[in-house]
């Protein structure tokens, strides 16, 4: 059991270093690597026991976990930009009032003085 819980904590480790090697130029929530991780995930990498096809299978969850995140975080940064348009539309709305009878939307919401009077049109007979 020693052994596969040391293959555990060596396949947990290499993701997220591999993740943050790879992917920190273009993910900003993820940081770049520091020289004692840089060291660490090449030890990692020249481990013997640890096959190049299974190295390549865990690069691969790395690249999927980030591109996972990375639409979480796109969708999280959608969902706040619409959130603050709706808020701001619905704050526009409550500020503007509903037109006085007999006045013109238009006029009501752009302003031009009073509006003016409408004189009813006599019909020419």
């Amino acid at each position: 059991w020693v052994e596969f819980f040391d293959a555990y904590k060596k396949r947990k480790a290499y993701l997220e270093l591999y993740k943050r090697h790879a992917h920190a130029e273009n993910a900003p929530w993820l940081s770049h690597l520091l020289p004692a991780e840089l060291a660490e995930l090449d030890e990692i990498e020249r481990d013997r026991s640890i096959s190049v096809s299974g190295l390549m299978h865990w690069r691969t969850i790395a690249d999927a976990q980030a591109s996972k995140e990375r639409d979480k975080m796109r969708s999280k940064r959608k969902e706040s930009m619409e959130r603050s348009q709706h808020g701001q539309s619905r704050q526009v709305a409550a500020a503007v009032a509903t037109p006085a009878k007999g006045r013109s939307t238009m006029r009501y919401l752009f302003g031009s003085g009073t509006p003016k009077k409408e004189t009813p049109r006599r019909e020419s007979t």
